[in-house]
């Protein structure tokens, strides 16, 4: 069972005079209504709650305290 991880939301930091570049990528359906359900609890749009998503990730990747598990690669 994994460990309940708080997780405080201040998503204002963020400077909107950088360009934004447009990515595309692939997701389950499902997972998607997940990712959706999340940004309207946490009042997000779906592009903010992945940016932050994706910003937290590497952020912990970067710094040493995630690794890379995919068993494919």
């Amino acid at each position: 069972m994994a460990a309940s991880i708080p997780i405080i939301i201040e998503y204002g930091g963020y400077d909107y005079r950088e360009r934004l570049r447009v990515v595309t990528f692939k997701i389950e359906p499902s997972k998607l209504e997940e990712v959706d359900r999340a940004a309207l609890k946490l009042g997000l749009s779906r592009s903010e709650l992945i940016r932050y998503a994706l910003e937290k990730v590497v952020e912990e990747v970067l710094n040493g305290k995630a690794t890379h598990k995919n068993p494919n690669h």
